[in-house]
């Protein structure tokens, strides 16, 4: 796995605690939520990145 993978499973994994935290307290933090999912997004549009690149890289050497 990449690093962007493993930060990505990481960053998965905060997100369905916090979300599973929420749900048990009844605490509604959407402070905390927005920052956890806009680092899901960002992770995700650099994977996808990565994936082009290899992709684009691997047709160059064709």
């Amino acid at each position: 796995m990449t690093k962007i993978q493993m930060a990505q499973v990481g960053a998965i994994l905060l997100l369905i605690g916090f979300m599973f935290y929420t749900v048990q307290s009844g605490n509604r933090m959407l402070a905390l939520f927005i920052p956890i999912a806009a680092l899901n997004i960002l992770l995700w549009i650099l994977r996808q990145v990565e994936r082009k690149k290899d992709r684009d890289h691997k047709q160059s050497a064709e």
